[in-house]
């Protein structure tokens, strides 16, 4: 993974904190990482419906479903930041339940 320490080092936490404050105590949390540099976050928590995956990257969007508090900018730091370093971040279903965060890193030259 290339790119500032700092930032890279704010993103991972902020996306690892999420998952952990909205895992319920027994669920899962498995990072992984693959070849072609996909880094992928997933959780047992309640997941997003498709309408709050599209805003949730917005600054100060909240879509809390467990009483859980924050600034709501966690997600938006997370983009600015992969933005500025060439990473996607995309959201999926963890079935049964919860989600999967994607990070696409570019092909180191």
């Amino acid at each position: 993974l290339k790119g500032d320490g700092e930032s890279l080092a704010i993103l991972l936490g902020n996306v690892l904190d999420n998952a952990v404050k909205y895992t319920p105590t027994g669920g899962a949390i498995v990072a992984s990482l693959t070849p072609d540099g996909v880094l992928s976050v997933a959780d047992t928590g309640p997941g997003l419906r498709p309408a709050e995956k599209e805003k949730v990257f917005g600054r100060f969007v909240r879509v809390d479903k467990t009483g859980q508090s924050g600034s709501g900018l966690g997600l938006s730091i997370v983009q600015w930041i992969a933005a500025a370093h060439g990473v996607a971040v995309t959201l999926a279903d963890n079935d049964p339940h919860g989600l999967i965060v994607r990070m696409r890193w570019p092909r180191a030259r």
